[in-house]
């Protein structure tokens, strides 16, 4: 079986190829420097992948989801990255059907990870959610249909109340 070739972070399973089999994608960094890495393992059904280009963007790449944000068919990613280009943020890849080149980045919270995709408001878009450890808050970023994103709407994140606390 092919290695990343790198310290894998988080990895996802979607069908980048279009093929109707399961490929790997993994997020992270190099064994030296801090360049982010993300790279596919094409699954060929019988437990067998093979390597496709491997692509570069961001910084300690340590989160990752895979969905269509621009429409093209394609299946993306959204890398969460404690030093994007943006600082801590979002870097997104787009994929071609056979790899990924990076695109760009958002800023979001402190110590973002964990992207979480979905069509939050029913649009019919891809949208994405970054819980923000380091400042205790969620980054929403509502997709337009393009690969690109409106400005996060940041909430901050409270402890619940135990019954019969006082409110502080």
């Amino acid at each position: 079986m092919p290695t990343f070739g790198m310290l894998p972070f988080a990895i996802a399973l979607g069908d980048v190829n279009h093929d109707g089999h399961l490929d790997l994608v993994a997020a992270g960094s190099p064994f030296t420097g801090s360049t982010g890495t993300l790279a596919t393992l094409l699954g060929n059904g019988n437990l067998g992948f093979t390597a496709a280009p491997v692509a570069t963007g961001g910084t300690s790449l340590t989160g990752l989801g895979l969905a269509d944000f621009n429409g093209d068919g394609f299946l993306d990613a959204a890398t969460t990255s404690q030093t994007a280009p943006a600082r801590q943020g979002v870097a997104i890849f787009r994929g071609n059907g056979a790899s990924f080149a990076f695109s760009g980045a958002f800023a979001a919270g402190a110590s973002p990870n964990s992207p979480i995709l979905g069509d939050f408001n029913g649009d019919q878009r891809a949208d994405l959610v970054v819980p923000n450890f380091g400042s205790l808050s969620l980054s929403v970023f509502l997709g337009n249909g393009t690969g690109d994103s409106s400005p996060p709407r940041r909430s901050r994140c409270r402890s619940p109340r135990r019954k019969g606390a006082p409110a502080t």
